[in-house]
């Protein structure tokens, strides 16, 4: 899907695969469960945007994120660094 900002909801979470990096950006909005069951942490503040792999929990929102990733780093070279962008 073409991504603009006419379909950016202010709650949403949006994965943009640039080959090299894959761009996570973080809505003000993002509900804080999602933030919890994703990066492991509470606030959307503390998530590090630093990050180079998504931290590996054990629920299904996470695990679900990171197969995504690893099926789309798989047709490539050398898998995408994360970039977290809030």
């Amino acid at each position: 899907m073409q991504l603009s900002y006419e379909r950016i909801n202010a709650t949403g979470m949006y994965l943009m695969d640039r080959a090299d990096e894959m761009i996570i950006y973080l809505c003000r909005g993002l509900h804080q469960f999602m933030v919890e069951r994703i990066f492991g942490v509470s606030r959307m503040q503390d998530v590090d945007e630093n990050i180079y792999d998504l931290p590996e929990l054990d629920n299904p929102e996470s695990e679900r994120l990171r197969t995504f990733v690893g099926y789309l780093n798989g047709s490539k070279p050398y898998p995408a660094a994360i970039r977290v962008v809030r």
